[in-house]
């Protein structure tokens, strides 16, 4: 074995040791430091979490956490208490503690359409139909769409799945006499603007929307595999083409511990 083999062993074995040294370090309690120990462990976890060192994203329990930082259970509590105010963690009972899955973002600042977005970003997103139909229209519905009374619509109740989670239920209403063929499309996989624009050849405009915090009521909650009352978005949506001629009304609930929304105003 020659010098430089030896030497370039003894510079990895000092690099190893003082990489293994450092991380005990930052996983241990500093017990002289004036920082108190609760937020410590704090950002031990908050590392934890941000580096997805978390096995299923399920953290210790509170027993663990006081064993291995030799802590009482009031500064675990202390600790946990400030990541869940700070919406990073959530505790389900019978279960545990668990990581907050990060919220997709979508921008309000010009036209949008999520499954478009989605596979733009290739995120492991789904849709599944849970009805097609073809329905007559509401009086609502009938006055923003500017049809008659007896005409046929399409209408479209479909899931969006963001890794393989229900986050969005969608109600989609469109008149049969200017897509008279749109049930018998693949509308599972292909976004339903691109069939208006590809099939149909229509030219969107722009889309007015109205967007307001509500709560799930049951039936949302069941399809969404959420809680009755848990926050969430309600979006409402018509889509006018070139002509400003309204071809669909859309609401929208989507899980608002999954999505934000963000805007920018300028003065």
């Amino acid at each position: 074995m020659n010098m430089m083999t030896i030497l370039f062993i003894k510079v990895l074995t000092y690099y190893s040791f003082n990489c293994i040294y450092i991380y005990m370090i930052q996983d241990k309690l500093d017990r002289r430091s004036p920082i108190p120990l609760y937020y410590q462990l704090k950002e031990i976890l908050l590392d934890l979490i941000k580096s997805g060192g978390l096995e299923g994203g399920r953290l210790p329990t509170e027993e663990e956490l006081s064993t291995k930082y030799s802590v009482s259970r009031g500064t675990v509590r202390k600790a946990l208490a400030e990541l869940e105010s700070e919406g990073l963690i959530v505790t389900e009972a019978g279960r545990g503690t668990f990581v907050v899955k990060p919220k997709f973002e979508q921008s309000l600042l010009k036209f949008y359409s999520i499954g478009r977005e989605m596979r733009e970003r290739d995120e492991d997103f789904r849709t599944r139909v849970m009805i097609k139909e073809i329905t007559k229209p509401t009086r609502g519905i009938q006055e923003v769409l500017k049809i008659a009374e007896g005409d046929d619509l399409n209408r479209i109740v479909r899931v969006r799945y963001l890794e393989n989670e229900p986050v969005i239920m969608e109600s989609i209403f469109i008149p049969v006499r200017v897509c008279p063929e749109l049930l018998e499309e693949d509308i599972e996989s292909v976004p339903i603007y691109d069939i208006l624009e590809d099939k149909y050849n229509f030219k969107i405009l722009k889309v007015r929307e109205t967007l307001e915090p509500v709560i799930l009521k049951r039936e949302e909650a069941k399809v969404l595999e959420s809680k009755v009352g848990d926050p969430a978005f309600l979006i409402e949506r018509v889509t006018y083409l070139i002509d400003d001629k309204p071809i669909e009304v859309r609401k929208s609930i989507i899980r608002g511990d999954r999505f934000k929304f963000t805007t920018e105003l300028y003065r």
